[in-house]
């Protein structure tokens, strides 16, 4: 749940009003897959919060069919739902996990949330670069709107530099974390993993190629060699949480590595605690949208090894808060994974850089604010006012 704000004037100023705010969205609710799903249920519940009504055109069943499907869905009912429940703000997710729009709605704003784009997946990713073909179709969308938000600087040059977003539309967002949630001292339970587990490495996240779960496997395959584990007081342990299309494969890598088990998911607190237990979260994507798990980890108190990506590269700074490596190369994150279990001093330092980094940046209060005005000074708000149209913020 998002925090209040805690200034009494801001309160009042977003509670007077009960405008009307529809979110559309593919990846939503309990069980969002990625980041943006969450970004978005931050979003909804900070609106709700200040008294403003939101509708949500999200349909729990869209997660199981093509999302090709939903966008059909949406092209054909959302003026239909717009009217009924009239809609005078519409947030739309564009780029991959998002949806796309042919023509801008009437009578309502349109405010389009870029997590991250399809020309960074084509371009980043292996394997995907057939993925440009819908760089037209996000263009598009992205120009249809009144507003663009962003969370990370990364995809903001990208927004401007090769979509052509007009900087007087685009607004960077501020990652609403709840800060609170990951670095509590929770009581000791009865799970599997014994309190500051040494060698304890985690991943999080979905089992696919942008998430870089193969190069993370075999990474741990070097660091099984005598090479690595002959100069290690205790061999390390790598538990994976999560799920999806390469869980297969995953799982028949992970046979052939007893220093690695695999879980679905895990209910929020148990997966604070194994965070909070581990002394190395590894994340090596190719292209993160802001590297929501990356930043819990540096909450939790635990050190990050990271890809030098889009989206975590404006997140972490080397040797300071985290350890980036180049994507995509197993050896390096291999090594890096080596350097903090080996030096643990370095760690420490690390870690402690890192939760200070966080706690300036996105306090639950500070972010909340943040979000809010983000919205007061965005386009959103001159323009709309000016049409008489706008969520008078």
């Amino acid at each position: 749940m998002v925090g209040h704000a805690s200034s009494g004037a801001t309160a009042t100023k977003f509670s007077d009003f009960h405008d009307r705010v529809g979110i559309v969205s593919w990846d939503y609710g309990e069980n969002a897959r990625g980041g943006l799903g969450r970004a978005i249920a931050e979003m909804m519940e900070t609106l709700r919060e200040q008294g403003v009504s939101v509708e949500v055109f999200a349909p729990r069943y869209w997660l199981l069919v093509p999302r090709s499907s939903c966008i059909v869905f949406v092209w054909c009912f959302l003026r239909r739902w717009i009217a009924r429940y009239r809609i005078q703000a519409v947030l739309l997710p564009t780029g991959p996990g998002g949806l796309f729009l042919f023509r801008k709605p009437k009578r309502c704003r349109l405010i389009v949330v870029s997590y991250h784009t399809y020309w960074q997946q084509a371009r980043m990713v292996p394997g995907q670069w057939w993925k440009r073909i819908f760089v037209p179709l996000e263009r598009r969308t992205l120009h249809l709107a009144d507003c663009v938000l962003c969370y990370s600087k990364d995809t903001e040059r990208v927004l401007l530099q090769q979509y052509d977003v007009p900087q007087a539309k685009l607004a960077l967002l501020p990652q609403l974390l709840d800060v609170a949630a990951w670095s509590f001292s929770l009581p000791p339970t009865t799970y599997h993993l014994q309190p500051k587990e040494s060698g304890l490495c985690v991943f999080i996240g979905r089992l696919d190629r942008r998430k870089g779960i193969s190069i993370l496997l075999r990474a741990w395959v070097l660091l099984q060699t005598y090479q690595y584990t002959s100069i290690l007081i205790h061999l390390p342990r790598l538990v994976i949480v999560g799920n999806g299309r390469l869980r297969r494969r995953t799982d028949r890598m992970i046979a052939r590595l007893p220093s690695v088990s695999r879980v679905p998911s895990l209910p929020q607190e148990e997966l604070v605690r194994l965070v909070q237990r581990a002394e190395i979260v590894v994340c090596p994507s190719y292209l993160e949208g802001f590297g929501l798990v990356c930043a819990e980890a540096m909450a939790a108190g635990t050190a990050v090894v990271a890809s030098d990506c889009d989206g975590l590269q404006s997140l972490i700074r080397h040797g300071e808060t985290g350890w980036l490596v180049p994507p995509g190369d197993p050896v390096a994150l291999a090594d890096g994974i080596i350097t903090l279990l080996r030096d643990v001093a370095l760690r420490e330092r690390m870690t402690e850089s890192a939760y200070a980094y966080i706690r300036r940046s996105f306090g639950r209060q500070e972010s909340t604010q943040q979000f809010l005005a983000t919205f007061q000074e965005s386009p959103v708000s001159s323009a709309s006012c000016a049409a008489g149209l706008c969520v008078r913020w």
